[in-house]
């Protein structure tokens, strides 16, 4: 799980790297303004797609999916309770 938390990390702050490129570019004059609207734009889109499609994958895994080992140390913690 850790791993996919570290890979959407690394997507989202990719992205708003890339945000801050067009945004400098757009102060420097170096890409039109118009231009940097709509690039900022299409990218603030997609971060919030990605963003979103993320927060659900993370929302499923934690609720649906319980991994063995969870299980297996939630059933010794009601043993544990139980013998107390």
């Amino acid at each position: 799980m850790t791993v996919t938390r570290n890979i959407y990390a690394y997507v989202l702050a990719s992205l708003v790297l890339v945000i801050t490129i067009f945004a400098l570019l757009g102060i420097w004059d170096i890409i039109q303004w118009e231009q940097f609207i709509h690039l900022f734009w299409k990218a603030f889109y997609s971060l919030l797609i990605v963003f979103f499609s993320a927060l659900i994958v993370l929302f499923i895994f934690s609720t649906i999916y319980k991994s063995p080992e969870g299980e297996q140390q939630s059933s010794e913690r009601k043993q544990s309770a139980q013998v107390e």
